[in-house]
């Protein structure tokens, strides 16, 4: 699991590897912090937005829908997502929603039924 990767035992024959790490575009305001380690909790938001809660710091952040495509859309942001931030790449400027940053997480360890989400 620290890895991201998980393996799941089918019926004691079949392993299914499952890669538990996922990510999302966050939309920053001046105010709003995001650091790892950070306990975080993806609920949807209006127009098929994201809104990615920072348990940790008590504060909602809006987030980008999911990427109509890409190689990386699989393992994109789902509501009801429940983990720990292990990535924060530095805010950049987007002429059209302000500071965005991408935040990576791994799903929690002890939610085995999202983490095996659409696996």
């Amino acid at each position: 699991m620290e890895a991201g990767l998980y393996f799941l035992n089918i019926r004691g024959r079949h392993r299914v590897l499952i890669d538990t790490s996922c990510w999302l575009v966050a939309f920053l305001t001046t105010s709003q912090q995001i650091e790892i380690g950070d306990r975080v909790e993806v609920d949807e938001g209006p127009d098929e937005t994201l809104v990615l809660r920072n348990v940790s710091r008590d504060d909602d952040i809006r987030a980008a829908g999911a990427p109509l495509g890409g190689q990386w859309r699989y393992n994109y942001a789902r509501a009801g997502d429940k983990g720990i931030v292990y990535e924060v790449s530095p805010p950049r400027e987007d002429p059209d929603y302000g500071d965005v940053c991408q935040v990576s997480y791994r799903l929690d360890p002890f939610d085995i039924e999202t983490a095996i989400r659409s696996a």
